[in-house]
């Protein structure tokens, strides 16, 4: 079992996926709130009695869905899945105005915006004249 999650480990990280390895049996419930609170989006849950399988656990902020997924495809699944989750937009991160960051704030801040979303600047909102 040991070999087999860090066969795993290994190819999700040559496909550029990150991934950790939990060793402690951590009830599934604690790990996926772990999991909700890092913005970790899908867990890899292996079974000695699921032979040559795993199941993928996608975790939304309304509901977790599980698939099983055979080994060999898992890493295709997976960035699928991590494609299709980028291309929707996140409602949780509101856009603010640097003055309005700079009011309610005098600490420095910096926004990340990942990189399939455009900040696009509209003629005028940068108070010059276009």
């Amino acid at each position: 079992m040991q070999a087999e999650r860090m066969c795993i480990a290994r190819d999700l990280w040559k496909a550029g996926i990150k991934a950790t390895i939990c060793y402690d049996s951590i009830p599934l419930e604690e790990l996926q709130e772990f999991c909700k609170q890092g913005g970790i989006q899908h867990m890899v849950v292996l079974k000695e009695q699921e032979t040559g399988s795993v199941r993928v656990r996608s975790l939304d902020k309304e509901k977790i869905s599980e698939s099983r997924v055979q080994i060999k495809d898992l890493v295709d699944h997976l960035q699928g899945k991590l494609s299709t989750s980028l291309k929707r937009p996140s409602p949780q991160r509101p856009l603010v105005t640097k003055e309005q960051a700079q009011q309610s704030s005098n600490e420095p801040s910096s926004t990340f915006v990942p990189g399939n979303e455009r900040l696009v600047q509209h003629p005028g909102e940068d108070g010059l004249e276009h």
